[in-house]
């Protein structure tokens, strides 16, 4: 309870320091420095937060591939940035992710180099807005992130950059996004009204008391927070039990009265949200979806335009931050620009776990920020994409000097339904160990499967008929299943979101096997995952 009321005392102070904080007088200036500059800010951050501090893992990760400062700047003034991150993950300096979240010994070199979480956070932060995630197995508090007030406020120049690009700067700006313990809701409602263009309505996904009612509590009271210190910010608003045409409606009213919309929201309820204009028979020409944390297939897409209305993809990861977005003229696939004044980016081929033995390019991050939360070098988060330089020009991100593409991106180690992050090995010990102990079976009888369906992305579990016969209900397992959900990372949020749109089902059948027969407890079906 003390840890509690410490947690979101230190987050009410965030928000006050950032809504009080004065905005980046030249947003486009200010990236476009960081973009020119991206090599002295990393190797800044690096003489810094890794050599100055000898015990940290990376600098020990440096050290063990026999690079002391003076080699990481002479490599870097001669071969470039992005040449010297290709180096320095052939010699052993990268992370992969069950490494960063440390669930593996990080190894290098024979000698084992502490890892978790709390290893490669910046040691040059503090205070902020910090972030945690909604469960985990040391009782049911996450790691904290802290999110510094500088960081905050740099993100503003990123979220001018794309409101520029889709001209909406005079647009009416609303959110479908969850409430705390999620922090996304609350972030882009005080970034909207930092930058003069307060949501008009902040949409939620409903929870009763009982489940989330000191959430609900906490949320009011950083948004009564951020109107005090004078920033004009809603309250949420739930919506009806897997019910999206108020967001409809709210919409259509918007461009009824002239004006444009900017609709952030994950990347399925905006599928929903649209389904929802097409049966009300209301036109949303004049509408953007930002939408990330799940792939936007093709057929997400189709939806989105059958209702008049555009996309653009946010790739965002929050153990790292933003990544990138799509600009006007990617309106196909799941490309972003690469935010290339907060990250660098290279791809190391592996076999994919849960992925019987395919390997795919897993993406490896580095970021640049002296502020950012974490300094990561080359650390992946079980993502995959064609990394290429933009094939068009005069978008406001090539004009910045942001040519960097990520093309085709894809989730191999985690589910991302509905936008929500799963990652498989917390999945694995519910369905190889929780499930059989309470219901029966064993090892490969019970199977979560991620596949998009259409335009939605649809979570099942499967369960082999012979554990659980046509005369048991399967109810009781469903609601087993994501009570055991809620004790990990994220899963408190997703249960949430997916019992709302109604996301999960469960099934009495046969696993999917894989093309050798295998039997995997975690499946990703999706549409999209051709490089898989």
């Amino acid at each position: 309870m003390w840890a509690e009321a410490k947690y979101y005392a230190g987050m009410a102070a965030g928000v006050w320091s950032y809504a009080r904080h004065p905005r980046i007088a030249d947003p486009a200036g200010e990236l476009r420095r960081r973009v020119e500059q991206r090599e002295e800010s990393f190797l800044r951050l690096a003489r810094k937060a890794a050599y100055g501090y000898p015990d940290s893992s990376v600098c020990r990760l440096l050290r063990l591939a026999r690079c002391e400062y003076s080699d990481l700047e002479a490599m870097v003034r001669s071969r470039g940035l992005e040449a010297t991150l290709r180096a320095l993950c052939d010699a052993g300096v990268y992370v992969t992710h069950d490494e960063f979240k440390g669930r593996v010994p990080l190894i290098r070199h024979g000698v084992e180099v502490p890892g978790g979480e709390a290893r490669f956070r910046n040691p040059l932060v503090s205070g902020g807005i910090e972030s945690r995630s909604s469960g985990s197995r040391s009782g049911g508090r996450g790691t904290p992130t802290p999110k510094s007030t500088a960081f905050q406020v740099y993100r503003d120049a990123h979220d001018e950059l794309w409101a520029e690009e889709y001209e909406l700067r005079n647009a009416a700006w609303l959110q479908v996004r969850p409430i705390l313990p999620s922090t996304t809701g609350l972030s882009g409602a005080l970034r909207a009204g930092r930058m003069g263009r307060p949501l008009s309505q902040w949409f939620t996904i409903p929870a009763s008391i009982a489940e989330a009612g000191h959430y609900r509590a906490a949320t009011s009271f950083m948004v009564a927070i951020a109107r005090l210190a004078g920033i004009q910010a809603p309250f949420p608003v739930p919506l009806p039990q897997n019910d999206f045409s108020p967001v409809a409606r709210h919409i259509a009213e918007k461009l009824r009265q002239g004006q444009t919309c900017a609709v952030m929201a994950f990347a399925s309820p905006a599928v929903r949200i649209a389904g929802a204009a097409i049966d009300l028979g209301l036109d949303l020409e004049g509408t953007t979806f930002f939408s990330g944390g799940e792939a936007t297939t093709a057929a997400k897409r189709a939806v989105i335009a059958r209702s008049g209305a555009r996309m653009c993809t946010i790739y965002h990861i929050s153990e790292v931050g933003p990544i990138g977005y799509g600009c006007r003229q990617m309106q196909t696939g799941n490309d972003i620009h690469l935010l290339m004044d907060s990250v660098a980016v290279i791809a190391r081929r592996r076999p994919a776990p849960l992925q019987d033995g395919a390997e795919v390019d897993s993406l490896a991050f580095t970021t640049l920020l002296p502020f950012a939360p974490r300094f990561l070098i080359n650390a992946e988060m079980d993502d995959t994409g064609v990394i290429g330089s933009a094939d068009h020009s005069g978008c406001t991100f090539c004009r910045l000097g942001m040519t960097t593409v990520i093309r085709e991106i894809a989730s191999f180690g985690k589910l991302t339904g509905q936008g929500m992050t799963l990652f498989g090995a917390d999945l694995v010990g519910i369905l190889e160990q929780a499930l059989p102990a309470r219901f029966g079976g064993g090892p490969g009888d019970y199977q979560l499967v991620e596949r998009d369906l259409g335009s939605q992305t649809e979570v099942e579990l499967r369960v082999r008929p012979r554990v659980v016969s046509d005369a048991v209900p399967l109810e009781p397992l469903r609601e087993y299943f994501l009570q055991q959900l809620k004790i990990y990372y994220g899963g408190r949020v997703a249960a949430r979101v997916w019992n709302h749109a109604e996301a999960l089902r469960v099934v009495r059948e046969d696993p999917v096997t894989t093309y050798t027969g295998k039997i995997l407890p975690l499946a990703l079906l999706g549409q999209e995952r051709r490089r898989l």
